[in-house]
């Protein structure tokens, strides 16, 4: 597995207990070095960062109907409009 050989908070990866254990030194060295990742029975995988990095990944500048109605794919008709319907029946 990856991480095996790579259990060193130097290289900004952790035991599970340790992290536990220092949770102040991890957030710490998320602060100065960036992302954190914490190791749990070899394949759980645990990413600490700052909110304002979360913030940074997950920022949706557009709704995806905007994203779509500015693709370059003019030759693409797109319909956004949504169905009137209210249910529509399913076999069984």
């Amino acid at each position: 597995m990856f991480f095996r050989d790579r259990k060193n908070p130097s290289d900004g990866i952790w035991q599970y207990q340790e992290a536990k254990a220092k949770l102040s030194q991890v957030m710490d060295q998320v602060q100065e070095k960036g992302i954190q990742t914490i190791i749990r029975n070899r394949d759980q995988v645990f990413i600490v960062l700052t909110k304002e990095k979360f913030d940074e990944y997950t920022k949706h500048e557009d709704s995806l109907i905007d994203f779509f109605m500015k693709a370059p794919c003019p030759e693409v008709d797109l319909d956004v409009t949504r169905s009137s319907e209210l249910s529509r029946d399913i076999d069984l």
